[in-house]
C-alpha cells in the first residue's frame, strides 16, 4: 500500500524543538560567580581605601556590572535573534526538500520514498537511525533522510511501521541521567584522558592558594588589603574546584528532556530508547564506541558526545549480558 502525503512545516520543525538555540544560562551562572565579588571588591575600596583613587575603585565596580548586564542581555535577546536566525534557516531547507507531495511505502524487506526528485529504495537492513516524534518518522540511512507524516497511517500499518523501523524485543529497562552519574563519568573521562594536566594545574593552585594564605596571615592588612586577598583566594578555589562545580552545574542548565526517564533496549540490530515524547533507534554501525567505568557503560555516538547508561538500574546479569554485546559490537574506547 502506497502512503501519500504533503508534510506541514509544524510537522517538519516538530525534530527541532529541542534544540533550537536557547538562553545560555550556564555562562550567565559563571559569569556571575565572578563579577560579584569584583564589585563587592570595589565596593571595599570605595569605603575603606585611600582618598584620590575613585575613578580606579568605580572601574572595579562598573566593569563587573557592565559584564553582569551583557551577560543578561546574551540570555535574552541574543538567543531570540539566534533562535530566528535557525528557524529561518530550517524554513527554507523545508520550502527546498519537504513541502511538496511525497509518497511512501514499505514491507518487512524493504521501504519506497518518491519525492519530485526521484525515487528511493532502501532494504531495512541499510537503517542507520530510527525516530518516531509525536506527528512523523525519521528514516536514516548512510546517504540519505526521509520524513514520514504519521496521520496518513492507519492503526495497523503504523504498528506494522514501528515494528519494522524500530525493532525492539520488548525486555528494556529503564534509567535516568542523574547529576551523579554525569558528573562521575565526566571526571573519571577528563582524568584519564588528561591526567597530567588535572594533576600538574591541581598541585599549581594549591601552591598558589598556600602562599595567598600565608601572605595574608604574614601582613598586617588593612580591610581593604583584606578583601584583596580573599578575591584572589576565591579565584584560586574557583579555578582548583572547576572539576567538582562545572559538570554539575552544566547538568542544572540542561533541556529537561535530557534528564527524564528512558526505556533503553539492546538487539542485534542496534539500541532503542524510548522516552515520553519520541522513540528512537540507533544502529550499531552508527554507534562509535563503548567505554565502561566503576559506575556506568558510556556510548559513543561521536568523540564528543555519550550515552550514559548507570549500572545502577541494571541486575548484574544484564551488565554482564550487556558487556559482551558491547564487546562483540563496537570496539573499546
Amino acid at each position: 500500500m502506497t502512503f501519500i502525503y504533503t508534510p506541514t512545516w509544524e510537522e517538519y520543525a516538530e525534530q527541532f524543538e529541542n534544540i533550537w538555540p536557547r538562553p545560555d544560562y550556564f555562562s550567565a551562572i559563571v559569569i556571575t560567580m565572578v563579577t560579584l565579588p569584583l564589585i563587592a571588591y570595589g565596593i571595599a575600596l570605595e569605603i575603606f581605601g585611600t582618598r584620590g583613587e575613585e575613578l580606579l575603585y568605580s572601574m572595579f565596580i562598573g566593569g563587573p556590572f557592565f559584564l553582569a548586564v551583557a551577560a543578561a542581555l546574551a540570555v535574552t535577546s541574543q538567543a531570540r535573534s539566534a533562535k530566528a536566525k535557525a528557524v529561518a534557516e530550517k524554513r527554507l531547507e523545508y520550502e527546498k526538500w519537504c513541502a511538496n507531495e511525497q509518497s511512501f511505502s514499505f514491507d518487512q524487506e524493504k521501504w519506497t520514498h518518491t519525492t519530485e526528485a526521484g525515487r528511493q529504495e532502501s532494504p531495512w537492513s541499510a537503517l542507520r537511525i530510527a525516530i518516531e516524534h509525536k506527528s512523523a518518522f525519521w528514516l536514516t540511512t548512510e546517504k540519505s533522510s526521509i520524513m514520514i507524516c504519521k496521520r496518513v497511517f492507519d492503526p495497523s500499518a503504523l504498528t506494522l511501521l514501528r515494528q519494522a523501523a524500530l525493532p525492539v524485543r520488548g525486555d528494556g529497562w529503564k534509567f535516568y541521567s542523574r547529576c551523579w552519574d554525569y558528573q562521575a563519568a565526566g571526571t573519571v573521562l577528563l582524568w584519564r584522558k588528561r591526567w597530567f594536566a588535572m594533576a600538574f594545574g591541581n598541585v599549581f593552585a594549591l601552591a598558589v592558594l598556600g602562599w595567598i594564605v600565608q601572605t595574608w596571615l604574614a601582613q598586617d592588612a588593612k580591610p581593604v588589603m583584606i578583601w584583596g586577598w580573599i578575591l584572589a583566594a576565591f579565584a584560586v578555589v574557583l579555578t582548583l574546584t572547576a572539576q567538582l562545580w562545572y559538570l554539575p552545574l552544566q547538568y542544572l542548565t540542561w533541556p529537561k528532556r535530557w534528564k527524564e526517564p528512558m526505556t533503553l533496549e539492546f538487539s542485534e540490530w542496534g539500541v532503542h530508547f524510548t522516552t515520553a515524547n519520541e522513540n528512537f533507534f540507533l544502529s550499531w554501525k552508527t554507534l562509535r564506541k563503548s567505554e565502561e567505568t566503576g559506575r556506568a557503560f558510556l556510548l559513543y555516538s561521536n568523540p564528543s558526545h555519550y550515552y550514559i547508561l548507570a549500572k545502577q538500574y541494571i541486575t548484574l546479569d544484564q551488565q554482564d549480558e550487556l558487556r559482551r554485546m558491547l564487546q562483540k559490537k563496537l570496539k573499546p574506547a
